[in-house]
C-alpha cells in the first residue's frame, strides 16, 4: 500500500493531509472509548470517546447499501497517531520539498498495521462503511465499498504527549456538533497525570480534582457515587453530569485559585500538582459540609447499593427529587459560590430560613417543568424567599 501525503505544520502541530481507500482505514484504526481497552492493547487512561451508537452507524450503512453517493462529503476523517509509530509503519519518500510543507510517498511495509491510526473524528462513518462491507458484501458485491476514496487528515504526535489530540477532538465537537464534552474533561485531566506537562491545565485539573473528591462521599457522604463519572458505563451509577457538576463549581474554582497562579505557572507539574490538591482539599470540604447542611434541611436520600464490575457501591441520591439533579446541583451549587467570600455561615442561614420543603423538591413539586437553563435561576429564588 502507497499513498502520497503533504506534511505541514500549524504552530507546534503537524499533520498529514491525504486520500485514502476506506478499506485500508477500516482495517487500521481504533477508537479510544473512555475507560475502555482497545483491541491495540492502548492504555485505557487514553480513552476520551463515548462509545459509537449502533442507530448512527446502522444508519450510514443502510444509505450506502441504497446509493453510494449517499456519504459524499467534503469533511475530512481526522486520524492520529504518535510519530515513533509512523516511522515503524511506513517508509517515507520526499518527493517535493518548499518552506512551508513537504510531498512524501508513503509506502506501508505490511498491509496490516501493528499500531493503529487513532479515529479523532470520523468513526461512526468508518463504523458505517465497516458495517455494509463486512455483513452484506456477498460475493464481492459491494467491494467498490472497500475502494471508496476519503479525505483524511492525520495528526502526528509525541507518544509522550498526546494531549493536543483530545483538545482537537474538543474543537471539532464542541464546535461543530452538540455533543457532551465531560469526557475529553476527565481524559484531559488524566492525561496530566499520565503525562506530567508542565503547562497543564491549571482550571480543569482543580475542578476534575474537587468532582472526584465530592463523589468519593468522603466531605458529605450523600454525593457517595452521585456524579456519572462514565457515561459509556451500563451499571446506571449517578444522578447527575459530571459536566453539569463541572460548571455548577467552576465559578468558585476559578476564583479560589487566581491567587496562586503568579506562584505556580512557571512551576513544574509536581509542584502545581501540589497547590492544586491541597486547594481541591479545602474546596471539597467546603462544598461537602454546605450540602451536609442542605441535607440537614431537606432530609432527601435513599440508601442504597448497585453492584458494578465486582464490586458493591454505596449510593444515597434519590432519582425521584430534583435537589442533585441539574436544575439542583446548579442552583444549590452557585448560591455556595456567592456565599464563598462571606464565609459558610451566610449560606446556612440562607438554607435554614427558607421555605422550601422536601415535597417541593419533587419531580412533581414546585420545580415541575422547569428547564434545566432558567430553573436553576428559579430555584435558587425559591431558596431565598424571593419574589418570582
Amino acid at each position: 500500500m502507497e499513498f502520497y501525503g503533504i506534511k505541514y505544520i500549524q504552530g507546534k502541530q503537524s499533520f498529514i493531509t491525504t486520500v485514502l481507500p476506506m478499506k485500508f482505514i477500516m482495517d487500521n484504526y481504533e477508537v479510544l472509548i473512555y475507560g475502555e481497552n482497545t483491541d491495540n492493547g492502548a492504555d485505557p487512561v487514553y480513552g476520551y470517546q463515548r462509545a459509537p451508537k449502533p442507530m448512527h452507524y446502522n444508519k450510514i450503512a443502510k444509505e450506502l447499501l441504497k446509493d453510494i453517493n449517499s456519504q459524499v462529503t467534503t469533511n475530512a476523517i481526522v486520524l492520529g497517531i504518535n510519530i515513533d509509530d509512523l516511522e515503524k509503519e511506513f517508509d517515507e519518500d520526499v518527493v517535493k520539498r518548499n518552506k512551508s510543507n513537504e510531498l512524501i510517498k508513503f509506502t506501508t511495509r505490511e498491509e496490516k498495521l501493528n499500531h493503529k491510526f487513532r479515529v479523532i473524528d470520523g468513526q461512526h462513518r468508518i463504523k458505517g462503511f465497516e458495517k455494509a462491507y463486512g455483513e452484506y458484501n456477498e460475493d464481492g458485491k459491494l467491494d467498490y465499498i472497500a475502494e471508496y476514496q476519503v479525505s483524511v487528515i492525520i495528526m502526528l504526535l509525541e507518544p509522550n504527549y498526546r494531549r493536543p489530540e483530545v483538545t482537537a477532538f474538543t474543537n471539532i465537537n464542541s464546535k461543530a456538533k452538540p455533543l457532551k464534552m465531560d469526557l475529553t474533561k476527565l481524559a484531559e485531566y488524566k492525561y496530566d497525570l499520565k503525562e506530567k506537562p508542565s503547562e497543564v491545565n491549571i482550571y480543569n485539573y482543580l475542578i476534575i480534582s474537587v468532582i472526584k473528591k465530592i463523589n468519593s462521599g468522603e466531605a458529605c457522604k450523600y454525593w457517595e457515587n452521585g456524579i456519572i463519572f462514565d457515561v459509556n458505563s451500563q451499571n446506571g451509577v449517578g444522578i447527575v453530569g459530571l459536566k453539569a457538576f463541572y460548571d455548577s463549581i467552576e465559578s468558585i474554582c476559578k476564583n479560589e485559585i487566581k491567587n496562586e497562579l503568579s506562584k505556580i505557572e512557571n512551576s513544574e507539574f509536581d509542584q502545581k500538582k501540589r497547590v492544586l490538591d491541597l486547594k481541591a482539599e479545602e474546596l471539597a470540604e467546603v462544598i461537602g459540609n454546605c450540602w451536609n447542611i442542605v441535607f440537614e434541611k431537606w432530609n432527601i436520600y435513599t440508601s442504597n447499593e448497585i453492584y458494578d464490575s465486582g464490586e458493591i457501591l454505596k449510593t444515597y441520591y434519590d432519582d425521584s427529587y430534583y435537589i442533585q439533579k441539574t436544575m439542583g446541583v446548579s442552583a444549590i451549587n452557585t448560591l455556595i459560590s456567592d456565599c464563598y467570600k462571606n464565609g459558610i455561615g451566610e449560606f446556612e442561614r440562607i438554607i435554614k430560613q427558607s421555605k422550601l420543603v422536601s415535597e417541593d423538591w419533587k419531580k412533581s413539586g414546585k420545580f415541575a417543568g422547569l428547564s434545566s437553563a432558567g430553573g436553576a435561576k428559579i430555584i435558587q429564588k425559591y431558596i431565598k424567599n424571593e419574589e418570582i
